[in-house]
């Protein structure tokens, strides 16, 4: 028997499973105890999706993505790097010059304080 099949036979069921209950049964009990406050997860919350908030430009999201992955603050798996109060004022200006250099190629006069 490979690694494999003895994997899938351990979480195999002996029995096969037969429910009694419809699905609209098994959902009518599950929102019953939900309002009971007997189920502890959110499984059954409404999904709220954020509005958003942000007052950065495009070019000021690129420009501080660009600029913390020239940091190295962008990772995948399971490495978390934190930054530095210094790192992040960095990312943070290069999202200003993006600003200040939109505002230019504009025809605008207007300087972003930094």
């Amino acid at each position: 028997m490979t690694a494999a099949a003895a994997m899938a036979s351990e979480f195999t069921p002996e029995a096969p499973f037969v429910s009694t209950l419809s699905r609209a049964d098994v959902r009518a009990e599950a929102i019953a105890a939900r309002d009971a406050g007997l189920i502890t997860s959110d499984e059954f919350a409404p999904v709220i999706v954020a509005e958003n908030t942000s007052t950065l430009t495009r070019a000021q999201v690129r420009a501080e993505a660009v600029e913390a992955q020239r940091l190295g603050l962008l990772t995948t798996g399971e490495i978390t790097v934190l930054p530095t109060p210094a790192q992040l004022e960095q990312v943070r200006l290069a999202g200003l010059r993006a600003v200040q250099g939109d505002n230019l190629a504009q025809g605008q006069n207007r300087r972003v304080t930094i």
